[in-house]
């Protein structure tokens, strides 16, 4: 959005400059496509780009920091950060954080968590002269919001403004989510005048990924209306451009007016890309424009505006308030709905309180400090001339009293002139970083190289032919490098067997790289590396991942011991007499259910989206505030985890969350509301519930569960405190007409999961009596046999021959019994003559008859009854 500030100044997107498209090309891809494609131009424009000025840093996604740094490195000079070009950053980490986008495997983490971030930017000045907004306690209050720290002045200005803004200026609301966005802009144009025109998008391919595309299935515009576009259409009318609909002719295309300029709309489309399957899932063909009476926070970052209405009750991530009222010029032009205490304390991570802090690096008169050319691989800080001392020690432990096969001592026979300029290349390496009090981005190593050089058994350094001094500094060097990479390829959920040999597929792929060996080229300071020194750096990092896993495998040791004993639990409810293991797929349940209930109200809204209708507007309005109202009861992770009572009813969601993170989570008195809701349900769902209503079993149990009184006021109590302002807001009676349907449709969902468990329980107690027969397919009892155990007669059986009980699973194989499949009697093995090791028991549709019936069958077969004359019996 900021863009639009540079459009005289040659300004464009970070991606539209670099070449990025939408970050569905790892970085080695898209150096080819711009070397070898027909992206020349690309190329063309980062050669000639001296200094290149990126904006709103604070939005740019770690991984979309490194491959444009790569981009740049590898077409202008590899062995300088982003080829040589000078960068210039400008952002807040406090706002917004970067979307993260998993079809192209970005998770999202803030640029400056990029090992090579503070290489490209020493130097760190902070502005502190607001220009947009003049009045002291609104510059207060955008700054405690962004820190997450309002205080009561803060808060008190911000609920005291809710009155209506005066005056008939257009007025821009802004919403947390695209969802309330949508609802809104339709709202919004249900209202308004003018000619009215429907465009349905073409759509092809997996129509589920399709379902956060940037343009809406149905679009719907009016005359009049204001719109934003969604992609760039030329180089001054930009993603994020603000117009108005001009003209909607019947048969031809949109027309808007972006000030002054009237533009007939091109139809656009919008991929879907899987980086995974590397193809095009889904097609979205419509015009790149959505409806801007609302817009998110996201859209109005980089914006000033007059006047604007901030919905708060969206919103979910920290900084999103901040930003919110950072869009305002004045008080008067600002109105706050649905103020949000939870949302307005939201902290971000505490690597942007570190990083907004960190001074960078002592300017010099001369600009020397600017003139470094850094390359990412060396990157040093204050510890290492500690660490280097004690790798000294290390290494001449090591090597004092041994001797080579030939007598003579390993130290390095070199003249001290060549040790000295050795020492003093890997100073100069060493210099590249430069000194700073903080922890740079570098992972120092947490092993002993002493314990390497003791695995390896090495009674010389053949392969490091530099002094012991330098030999210490490079090997550090190297080795934090590798365990660098180690870290990051491990600090992923681990928990398939994939993922654990994705890992490996990362090193060998990292060993057979240029960038290894350009490592190697640095550590042992030659033009071309030996095989020995190959393996002497590949040995060590699969050292180094062997000691991560032996650490990772400690630390899981150490969990599993500790157990849930250690964990205080404080419950005063239903919940005292369920293990850990129940409470956590309670509240993994739980929040499954609020979620599904939440988007089938979603789905609802989207339905009758473009139904112009009283009914369709009617069902819209009800289920947008149900769907608002559930939000209520979801928490985010970060805060679940460092608020909640019952963190041992966590496990469960914890094991099944994916890389998104997206399962929900409920607050912990919505957790206690579901515990007491399934100590009911599984009061009414035993074994005798099932035998007296049978197959009417659900509708008695879900009558009890919502004539329930004690359930209904636990539910009511968790919203006792929601008040919902603007147009939303209703009456005491109907808001808690909305509270008991969606009573019944959370608590029916939940039903239906509890059924499903108890139907498989029950299934499970009922013996199968033909199963001790040893027999594949159990054979169903004719009639007779069927109205006889109906009408309540035992149902043990004797054998015909010798009377005893045939037993039900006996403890001795010459007890098992068979039933004839003509009379239905029953006879023990022995008493028939069978061992049980017959070919017909093992197959598949056998018959089986006793003697009586086998003779009778025969002698009909012999007066000529039957199609089966003259052939064998089937025994």
């Amino acid at each position: 959005m900021a863009t639009l500030n540079f459009v005289n100044y040659s300004g464009t997107t970070l991606h539209h400059w670099a070449g990025l498209y939408d970050g569905r090309y790892d970085k080695e891809d898209l150096v080819k496509r711009h070397l070898q494609g027909d992206s020349s131009d690309i190329a063309d424009r980062i050669r000639t780009t001296d200094i290149l000025v990126i904006d709103e840093i604070g939005m740019v996604s770690k991984k979309t920091f490194e491959t444009l740094e790569y981009i740049c490195r590898m077409i202008r000079n590899p062995f300088a950060v982003f080829g040589g070009i000078q960068v210039i950053a400008s952002g807040d980490f406090k706002q917004l954080p970067p979307v993260p986008n998993y079809m192209h495997n970005d998770a999202g983490e803030f640029s400056f968590e990029a090992e090579i971030f503070k290489t490209v930017f020493p130097h760190h000045m902070r502005l502190n002269k607001v220009m947009r907004q003049k009045e002291n306690d609104l510059i207060q209050a955008v700054n405690e919001l962004c820190n997450g720290e309002p205080s009561k002045e803060t808060e008190a200005l911000l609920k005291g403004m809710g009155e209506p803004l005066s005056g008939d200026e257009p007025i821009v609301r802004i919403f947390g989510t695209n969802f309330d966005v949508d609802y809104y802009n339709q709202l919004f144009l249900d209202s308004a005048d003018g000619i009215q025109r429907i465009y349905k998008a073409k759509d092809e391919g997996q129509k589920i990924y399709l379902q956060r595309s940037s343009v809406p299935k149905i679009l719907v515009l009016k005359e009049g209306s204001p719109v934003i576009l969604v992609r760039n259409i030329s180089n001054s009318l930009l993603n994020g451009t603000r117009g108005v609909v001009h003209a909607l002719p019947e048969n031809g295309h949109p027309v808007i007016n972006f000030v002054g300029k009237y533009v007939p709309l091109p139809l656009i489309s919008f991929e879907v890309f899987d980086s995974q399957c590397n193809m095009v899932v889904a097609t979205r063909i419509q015009y790149p424009v959505r409806l801007a009476y609302a817009i998110t926070v996201h859209r109005a970052q980089g914006q000033s505006l007059d006047r604007l209405e901030i919905d708060c009750y969206s919103f979910f991530s920290p900084g999103q308030m901040g930003v919110s009222v950072g869009r305002a010029t004045s008080k008067e032009g600002l109105r706050i709905l649905n103020y949000n205490p939870k949302a307005a304390r939201l902290k971000h991570p505490q690597g942007v309180y570190d990083i907004d802090s960190y001074v960078g690096v002592e300017q010099k008169e001369d600009i020397s400090c600017c003139k470094v050319q850094n390359t990412p691989e060396m990157q040093w800080d204050d510890t290492m001339s500690h660490r280097i001392a004690n790798a000294d020690a290390e290494i001449k432990t090591e090597t004092e009293g041994q001797e080579c096969a030939k007598g003579t001592c390993c130290a390095d026979t070199r003249s001290e002139d060549d040790g000295q300029a050795m020492i003093d290349k890997a100073n100069q390496y060493i210099s590249v970083r430069p000194s700073c009090s903080k922890q740079t981005d570098l992972v120092n190593c947490p092993f002993s190289l002493n314990a390497y050089i003791n695995k390896l058994k090495l009674s010389n350094d053949k392969c490091l032919s530099v002094s012991p001094e330098a030999r210490s500094r490079l090997l550090i060097a190297h080795t934090d490098s590798l365990y660098a990479r180690v870290s990051a390829w491990m600090d992923k959920d681990l928990k398939t067997s994939a993922s654990w040999s994705n890992v490996y597929k990362l090193a060998h792929a990292f060993l057979t790289s240029d960038e290894h060996i350009n490592m190697c080229r640095i550590l042992f300071q030659v033009e071309v590396i030996s095989k020995e020194q190959n393996k002497f750096s590949s040995k060590l990092l699969m050292w180094l991942l062997e000691m991560k896993i032996q650490t990772i495998e400690s630390d899981i040791k150490q969990k599993q011991a500790k157990g849930y004993h250690d964990i205080p639990v404080d419950l005063s409810t239903a919940a005292d007499t369920l293990t850990p293991a129940a409470k956590g797929k309670i509240r993994y349940v739980a929040g499954a259910c609020i979620h599904k209930i939440k988007d089938r109200l979603r789905q609802c809204v989207i339905r009758n989206t473009g139904r112009f209708d009283e009914e369709s507007k009617f069902k819209r309005r009800v289920d947008y505030l149900k769907q608002q109202l559930l939000l209520k009861l979801r928490i985010e992770e970060a805060e679940i985890k460092t608020i909640t009572n019952l963190p041992h009813s966590l496990c469960e969601i914890e094991y099944r969350q994916g890389k998104s993170r997206g399962l929900s989570h409920v607050r912990d008195d919505v957790f206690l509301f579901f515990v007491k809701l399934n100590s009911h349900i599984q009061s009414k769902l035993v074994e005798e519930s099932f035998h007296l209503h049978g197959s009417n079993i659900h509708t008695y149990v879900k009558g009890t569960v919502c004539t329930n009184a004690d359930l209904i006021a636990s539910w009511l109590d968790l919203f006792h405190t929601d008040h919902i302002e603007g147009d939303l807001e209703v009456d005491d009676d109907i808001f808690a007409g909305y509270l008991i349907d969606l009573f019944e449709m959370v608590s029916g969902h939940f039903l239906k999961i509890a059924f499903v468990d108890s139907l498989k329980e029950l299934k499970e107690s009922i013996p199968r009596r033909k199963r001790q027969a040893l027999r594949p397919k159990l054979q169903a009892l004719n009639e007779s046999r069927a109205l006889k155990r109906k009408s309540g007669i035992s149902t043990s059986f004797q054998c015909s021959i010798c009377k005893r009980e045939c037993v039900d699973n006996p403890p001795i194989s010459t007890e098992y019994s068979i039933a004839c499949d003509s009379c239905n009697l029953w006879f023990h093995f022995v008493c028939v003559g069978l061992t049980g090791n017959e070919e017909f028991i093992k197959q598949k549709d056998s018959v089986w008859k006793c003697q009586t019936c086998l003779m009778t069958t025969m002698k009909g077969k012999e007066i000529g009854k039957g199609k089966g004359k003259g052939k064998k019996s089937n025994i």
